[in-house]
């Protein structure tokens, strides 16, 4: 028994590595138009092979969810968090997040790294405009899109970072920093980030109403009972990543392979070549990636083995920020504080119980809140 499992782990491993560019936010490095418009897959044998290792990633990770091992392992972690402070996770992620939004402010983005506000603002690569501002007695900042942003950035970083209140930040995601992407971005730069930002705003507000002081008098105002919302933050998060992780496989990659083709032009990540399988071409391996994210977004939107899935994502973006750089290390930031954060925490409710493909139990009977 502990071989098979061994082999599991390989075979997963295995698969999931040829895959690991998928954890890149192509359109960071490329230019947004791209170099291979109108290319698109084809249904082949190869890839339908490929399509069957998707599968066959699902039912492994679904097995070693059953199995001694993990179950061990999650005791493990459920006693950890019994001498660890409550909601410690939490606040790791908001620090994560107020580092990001900072380093976007200060950088000239909003939000993330491909999205750019209209106007002039001053950024960590502005020496010379304020120098010339000093000199001639003008004010450094332009009052415009990109100034109000970069502003409003650096003080939700900085109500994150003091841990006074997660509520107020979470809000001001949902009704400023969202509706003014939505007024300044088309949809189809939008569509990648909207479900991670929604799903990190209500996780916050609601982690917020039983951690802050502030967070608490605030619900109370509002005739909210914070212990009605204590379990939705982890499966919010959850669902809301796996959901991401499913719209960036068809969006970037399986639907429209443009983006992640020119990405591999210049970022030559197609190991796959190298190892001598010839056959195996850029349009291929975009294909696998897509293929690999696509079934991890599943498994963790319904929440199966999921602290294996976390860190197989863990280390999967640890591999694409070490080959990519700093701008991949802020961008994903939270995203590694998410995926530390299902590590620690599971599941959390509303997720598929391992019985699922015992047939001893009904769709209805296998979801779990805990």
């Amino acid at each position: 028994m502990r071989y098979m499992v061994r082999a599991l782990v390989l075979a997963i491993f295995l698969f999931l590595i040829q895959g690991s560019p998928a954890y890149a936010h192509e359109r960071w490095f490329v230019d947004q138009d791209g170099q291979h418009i109108g290319e698109s897959h084809w249904l082949d044998w190869l890839n339908l092979v490929i399509i069957f290792g998707g599968l066959l990633l699902i039912v492994l990770v679904i097995l070693a969810g059953r199995s001694t091992w993990y179950h061990k392992i999650e005791e493990r972690f459920e006693k950890l968090q019994q001498t660890l402070p409550k909601g410690v996770e939490w606040r790791f992620v908001a620090f994560l997040a107020a580092v990001t939004l900072i380093a976007n402010a200060v950088t000239g983005v909003f939000m993330a790294p491909d999205l750019l506000l209209p106007g002039v603002t001053v950024t960590v690569h502005s020496s010379v405009q304020i120098a010339r501002s000093f000199l001639s007695g003008d004010s450094p900042l332009y009052w415009n899109a990109s100034t109000l942003g970069g502003i409003a950035q650096l003080l939700l970083g900085v109500v994150l970072l003091s841990q006074t209140s997660f509520l107020i930040p979470g809000v001001l995601i949902l009704v400023i920093a969202l509706p003014m992407a939505v007024f300044y971005f088309v949809p189809d730069l939008l569509i990648d980030y909207v479900v991670e930002l929604v799903a990190l705003a209500f996780a916050l507000i609601f982690f917020g109403m039983g951690a802050s002081s502030i967070d608490r008098r605030i619900a109370v105002r509002l005739k909210l009972d914070p212990s009605r919302y204590a379990k939705l933050p982890v499966p919010i998060i959850r669902i809301g990543v796996g959901l991401t992780l499913v719209i960036l496989a068809l969006h970037d990659k399986l639907l429209a392979p443009n983006m992640a083709l020119t990405f591999l032009d210049t970022h030559y990540l197609n190991f796959m070549e190298l190892m001598g399988f010839a056959g195996f071409t850029d349009i291929r391996f975009v294909f696998a990636a897509g293929i690999v994210e696509l079934a991890v977004g599943i498994l963790l939107i319904f929440g199966i083995a999921t602290r294996f899935v976390a860190a197989i994502v863990f280390v999967l973006m640890g591999v694409t920020m070490a080959i990519l750089g700093i701008v991949e290390l802020f961008g994903h930031l939270p995203i590694m504080g998410i995926a530390l954060l299902l590590l620690y925490r599971g599941s959390g409710g509303f997720h598929l119980a391992p019985q699922l493909l015992t047939g001893k139990r009904l769709w209805k009977a296998s979801l779990n809140w805990r």
